[in-house]
Formats: C-alpha cells, structure tokens, sequence
C-alpha cells in the first residue's frame, strides 16, 4: 500500500493533476462565459437559500418548498458568498469546485483500484466530458454534482478497505457515513449503495462472525449520522420524505429503458445534446454506440481472461491469501458494472424514468462508463491507448462545440416563449419605477428575486406553480393583489391584456427586455355597496331550491346545478326596471373545482342584448385569475334591465356551482 500511495503523489502525477484541472477549468469556464453565468430559477433558489444562511437564517433541511434534496449546497454556497458576494458567478463556484475534485478523487479511486495508466485514462474523460456533464458542473440545483462527488469519495474509501490487510474498518465506516451525507444530500445516492451493499452483504455471509456483525452495526450507525438531518427531520414530520419515491406505471419500467437507449444514452455519451432527440451530427449515435460496444467487448475479454480462479470470497475481499493486479482489475470491473446496470435499472424503474431528454438523474452514471472505459484503454498500448482516447474526446468535443456551444435555452414560459437571457433591463427598469412587488412566472421571478438580492420579489403566476418561499406568496397576498404588476412574455400579455380590459381595469404598459410588463393596474370605476337582489328575480337552469344561496351573501352555502356541467346552464337575474350597474362578482366561495368550464355574461335592456363578457373573455380572465375562487367586472352600464350568466362547456363529473353573486 505505501508504494501506491507514494505513486499518488510523485511529482509526475501532481503535473498531471495540475494540467488535468487546468484544462478541465478552461473547458467548464467556456461554457460558464458563453452563458454569461446566467442562473435560472432553481438555481436561484439555492442562492436565496445561501443568502439566508448567511443572513443569519435557521439552516434549512432541504432544497425550499420540498421535503428532499439536502441544503449542503447552499451552505456550501453561503460560504461563496461570504467570501466573494452574493452573485451568480459565486453561485456557479460551488458546483465548479466539485467537479474539479471530482476529478482528483476519480483518478484516486482508479489508482487505488486498478492501475495509474487506467486512473490517467479516467481522469482526462472526467476533465474533458460530453457537455451535458460540463454544464451540471456549474448548475447549482440543489447537489446533483455534489453527488458524484460524495459517491466517488464512497467507492474510493470502500475500495481502500477492500484493499487492506487487514481490514482497516475505518475506511467502511467513512464510507458509510459519506453514503449517509448523500442519502440527505440527494436521494441518487441509492446508484452508489448498490455495489457497496451487496459486496458487504456478501462478504458478512460469507465471513460471518459476531465481530464482522459487530462492524456492520458500526457502519449502519455511521451511515444514520452522516444522514442525520434526513432522519431526524422525517422523525418529526411523518417520513414525509418518503412520499417521493414512486415506482414507474405499468409498463413503464420498459418504456424508460427504451428511452434510455434512444435518447438518453446517446445524450450522456455526446452523440446528442441536452433535451435534444436528434443526434448532434448524421450518425454520431450509431458511431458512439460502436465505439461503446467495442469498450464493451474489451471488458468481457477481460473479465475472461482473468476470472479463472478467482473465487467469489477473493472478490468480495474475504479472502485475503489472494491478492495481485488481476485480483483487483476484475473486482473494479465487477463492482463498477454492477454499479452502472443499477443505475438504469433503478433509473428505468422509478417515476423520474420518462426524463430521458434531461437525464440528470442518470448523471452518476459517468463515473460507471468512464471507469470501465478507463480500464479498457488504460490497458491498451501506448498507439491505440491514444487512438482510443482521443476518440471518444473527440466525440465529447464535437457535441460540445459543433455549429455552436451545446448549451441549453432558458426555461420555456409560454406558447415557446423562453425566459429572458439576460434580466438587467428589466431589474433596471422596475427600479426606476420602484417596482418591488409582482407577478410573474417561477422561472422569471425567483431569477429576479436572486439578481436584485431580493429588492424585487415577486408572487407565482402560471405554471409551474411550485411555492418554494411561502414567505413571498404570503406578503404578496396582504398587497392589493389584483393590482400588483405583472411582468409577462409578449404572448402572455395578449391574453392578459385582454382579461383586463374585459374585467374594466386601466393600465399602462411596457416593452422591457423581452418582455411586457402591465403596470399601474387599476379598476375604472369604483363600487359602492352591492344591491339588494330579490330572489324572485333570479331564475336558474336547475337548482331552483338553491337560488336564494346566490344571494344571502354567505360564501358557506352554493347554488348548483346538481348536475355534470353542459352548455346553456344558466342564472338569469331580471331587475324591477332598468338599472344602472357598476359591476359584479361572481364567487365559487370553497367550491373552485365547480368552475363553469366556459361562460358567457349578457346584458339585457331597451338596447337589445349584449355580451358583456365572451367565452374568449372568459378564458382570458381564467388564465389571469387562476385558481381565484372570485372575479369581479367593472363596468359602468346604463339602462339594465337584466343578466344572464350562460355556462357554455360541458365536464363529465363536475356540476356547476356559485356561491354568491353580487351586482353593484
């Protein structure tokens, strides 16, 4: 063991990590200058978290608004920006700084498992990687860097126990516990666990005796620490944690594993790129998938050529009379494709299966290909050790830089609207208006509220709904709500713009960095106390019983057809003599999931009829008002003699339901 370890740190090997990490950091730093350190929401998420932190904020146990995902990261990046501010850049250092070690630990765990010439190998596929794995080197969501990280620590120090004579069950339990931090960390730490729990298991049947039990116990005691913040959260909350984990549907299970080898694959092996279904250049993933298949083929001659006799007990580490180079190549090949099938089985398997076009979840899955093709052609001669190295850079560079950096778009808000590269107009611009509080999207706003260090904060508008700062909704809600801001795609804006005009409200608008913000909103008449309606001058569809809940102005009590929703449904009030009206509200009080399906409000009088609010209108104002239990219309309407509120769609479950509605 002193032998190989001295040959980690020789002067030769410290030039070779050096330049290693060197070009490793130009590569990632490329992209990272190509996108200009742009962050997108959940990104920025980790950085609100970070910025809390280091506000003096009780450490949060996960990722906000979720019960899984460990907080390590945003400590991590507290400290960044402890050191450097709080910026997207310091953000980025984090997940950068990761995988740089990465690659230090993955050339050790090589080194101490097989041979230098194979942990060389490993090391520059590790430096110079397809690009879907450059860029999760600086995606700071949450630790999914982190985990290969904390995976390849595992197998490093497992792979130093195994190795050592006698056992030294101080790297077992090291292994544990970082296994623990990853299980808090990130769940994709289970990738990781297979090939150690089953070589342990096996090696306890194996050798079994009270004090390797005894070991054991150790370990499992080390590993709850290491997860310590998992477990004791999911004590006080019910192992809410637990609720994550779903199985794939019916068939599902196969489906995924297609996807895997369709699309998924080719992305991590750089024959495609990242939420692409076509490959990057004609026939690169047939070339990749010959490329692979002859590694493939190098390891089952290999593992031919050296399993005769060898013993499963020599494998696991029991027997500790066997030892040498062979020994140790073909338990790296065993435990590292045992790893990398547990991946896609697991991956294929689980709910998360379907993401093969965005196949972060099968990130681990580089450090299994790199190591098996690592072994393969570190065991090769010098010429064809290049030709095969060179190779598969080549196809990593490619997909990296041909026509133009593989690096993804901006999150999709609408209608294949993007949001915006780059916030600075629009930060400068709400400023200027002093504009600190709107509505917008997820993607936009948790962006904005990161970049202006939270000077502008915002409540969710449209998917995805996700509330990860309830603090934000909260506050937005004690404003007057409907007259917040609201900043919006171009497309969004044209259903919005109509939503408000048909409700009655006046505002002001602007084009601001690639996108439209409605601002100044304000209701164009003002309404006094509703009017008294008699119940004899409401006439309903059906329901005729529940009409007077319409009016008895108790958001307890409905009206409802009694009945699954189809077109013509209606209430129809008819006034005494004409009416001068300022609006009306209608509200489904508890009942939001009764909404009518389509509406259509008419007006009667000396006039004739008219339509007050459209369908379209209607599905405006649905989009603008969400999942609000209530709207209201401003309107200033002469000479009323009566209204009709039509529902126009059809549900197959759900009747039709109000719980109040008011005229003014």
């Amino acid at each position: 063991m002193s032998d190989r370890k001295n040959q980690t740190f020789d002067v030769g090997t410290f030039v070779f990590l050096a330049l290693i990490i060197l070009v490793a950091a130009l590569y990632r730093f490329d992209f990272l200058v190509a996108s200009q350190f742009v962050v997108d929401a959940d990104e920025a998420i980790v950085g609100l978290m970070a910025k809390h932190i280091l506000e003096g904020a009780a450490l949060p146990v996960f990722y906000y608004g979720q019960h899984y995902m460990g907080s390590l990261e945003a400590i991590l990046a507290s400290w960044s920006f402890a050191l450097f501010g709080v910026s997207g850049l310091a953000l980025k250092l984090v997940p950068l700084a990761c995988s740089l070690i990465l690659i230090i630990v993955f050339y050790e765990f090589l080194l101490v498992a097989t041979s230098k010439q194979v942990a060389r190998v490993g090391a520059v596929l590790m430096a110079v990687p397809a690009p879907t794995l450059v860029i999760w080197s600086a995606k700071a969501r949450g630790g999914f860097i982190e985990i290969l990280l904390l995976g390849t620590i595992a197998f490093l120090w497992y792979f130093r126990w195994l190795h050592s004579k006698p056992k030294n069950w101080n790297y077992f339990y090291g292994t544990a516990f970082i296994l623990g931090v990853g299980w808090w960390v990130n769940n994709q730490i289970i990738y990781f666990m297979l090939p150690v729990g089953l070589f342990s298991i096996l090696f306890w049947v194996l050798r079994f005796s009270w004090s390797t039990a005894g070991h054991m116990m150790m370990a499992w005691v080390a590993f709850f620490i290491g997860g310590s913040p998992y477990w004791i959260y999911n004590l006080n909350n019910k192992f809410v944690s637990f609720q994550m984990f779903h199985a794939a549907e019916e068939g599902g299970f196969f489906e995924h594993l297609a996807g895997f080898f369709e699309t998924a694959l080719p992305i991590l092996l750089g024959a495609k790129r990242y939420w692409q279904t076509q490959d990057v250049i004609p026939y690169a993933s047939v070339f990749v998938f010959g490329l692979y298949g002859l590694l493939c083929a190098g390891i089952i001659i290999l593992v031919f050529r050296s399993m005769t006799g060898l013993t499963l007990r020599a494998l696991v580490g029991v027997d500790s009379t066997v030892s040498g180079k062979r020994l140790r190549l073909i338990q790296c090949i065993v435990f590292v494709a045992l790893y990398a099938l547990g991946v896609v089985a697991v991956f294929s398997a689980s709910s998360f299966g379907y993401l093969v076009a965005a196949p972060r979840y099968l990130l681990p899955l580089y450090v299994g290909l790199f190591a098996l093709a690592a072994i393969v052609i570190g065991g090769l001669n010098l010429p064809l050790r290049s030709f095969g190295l060179c190779a598969l850079l080549l196809v990593h560079l490619a997909c990296a830089y041909s026509g133009q950096r593989a690096i993804p778009g901006e999150p999709f808000i609408y209608k294949g609207e993007r949001a915006a590269k780059s916030h600075d107009a629009l930060i400068s611009w709400l400023a200027k208006h002093n504009i600190t509080w709107i509505r917008t999207n997820y993607w936009i706003g948790y962006r904005l509220a990161f970049e202006t260090s939270e000077k502008v904060r915002f409540a969710v508008f449209q998917n995805p709904y996700q509330i990860r700062i309830p603090a934000y909704q909260s506050v937005a809600r004690s404003l007057d709500y409907d007259r917040l801001p609201l900043v919006l795609t171009p497309h969004q804006s044209e259903v919005v713009r109509i939503a408000l005009e048909a409700q009655g409200f006046v505002f002001r608008e602007s084009a601001v960095g690639g996108y439209v913000v409605l601002y100044g909103i304000e209701p164009s008449v003002q309404l006094v106390q509703p009017l008294d309606i008699d119940v004899r001058n409401l006439s309903v569809s059906s329901g005729d019983e529940l009409k007077a809940n319409l009016i008895d102005r108790d958001d307890t009590t409905r009206w409802g057809t009694g009945m699954p929703q189809k077109p013509n449904m209606f209430i129809e009030l008819t006034f005494p003599q004409p009416q001068a009206i300022r609006g009306l509200t209608l509200d489904l009080g508890h009942w939001t999931h009764d909404f009518p399906r389509g509406l259509r409000i008419e007006t009667h009088g000396a006039f004739g009829a008219k339509i007050l609010i459209s369908e379209d209108q209607y599905q405006a104002i649905r989009y603008l008002r969400e999942d609000e239990p209530s709207f209201t219309i401003y309107r200033n309407l002469d000479q009323v003699a009566g209204l009709k509120i039509i529902q126009t769609g059809n549900d197959e479950i759900f009747d039709w339901s109000l719980a109040e509605l008011e005229v003014f």
